[in-house]
């Protein structure tokens, strides 16, 4: 299900993206399609495609400092000006983290490609959440010091909640899930200690 495009970047790997409101989509997009450590896809060519992750969002609302006189709710701009656009929305913060393949062939860490503005991104289902990650040696997390290092004081903590929801949704060997239990205990700790004055 597409859930946003993509309106500009700021690197190579960081993406912003528009989530559909409710008049550019007929179903727009829950908040859980889009939250935090999300994993998503952007529209590539006809043979792949970016994986990405939500690694922020922000609320705009140009209309909360307009403090003049309303003649007209937004219902009623609707039904008398429909060219007049609701400028209100979400926007995310996407980091690029590696691409997948028609045929399911994954590639994990920075990209090749670089993604085209109004390229639409979709929310990745959990088969696809598992192709990206299962490969024939087993559980694959290469792009994490991407999320690290370019997603400055959220990196550690997005770290933490992909490992934990990839403990939980996708089906792992016992030592697969060990490992993501230390990586995530790991990554707390170095949160706690970097912020201490020790």
């Amino acid at each position: 299900m597409k859930i946003a495009t993509i309106v500009g970047s700021a690197t190579h790997v960081k993406y912003t993206a528009r989530v559909f409101g409710r008049y550019e989509s007929e179903t727009p997009p829950a908040p859980s399609d889009y939250s935090f450590g999300s994993f998503v896809s952007i529209e590539a060519d006809g043979r792949r495609r970016g994986v990405a992750v939500v690694a922020d969002s922000a609320v705009v609302n140009p209309a909360y400092a307009e403090f003049g006189p309303r003649l007209s709710d937004a219902n009623q701009l609707r039904e008398f000006s429909p060219d007049v656009l609701d400028e209100r929305g979400t926007e995310i913060s996407l980091v690029a983290v590696g691409t997948l393949e028609t045929g399911g062939t994954a590639e994990q860490g920075i990209p090749p490609l670089a993604f085209q503005a109004g390229a639409g991104v979709r929310k990745l289902e959990i088969e696809e959440i598992a192709s990206f990650h299962l490969l024939e040696s087993g559980l694959k997390l290469a792009y994490f010091g991407v999320l690290i290092e370019h997603c400055g004081a959220l990196g550690t903590s997005l770290v933490e909640r992909i490992a934990a929801n990839l403990a939980e949704s996708l089906d792992l060997e016992e030592d697969e899930v060990a490992r993501l239990d230390v990586l995530r205990r790991s990554v707390r700790w170095q949160r706690t200690v970097g912020k201490s004055n020790l």
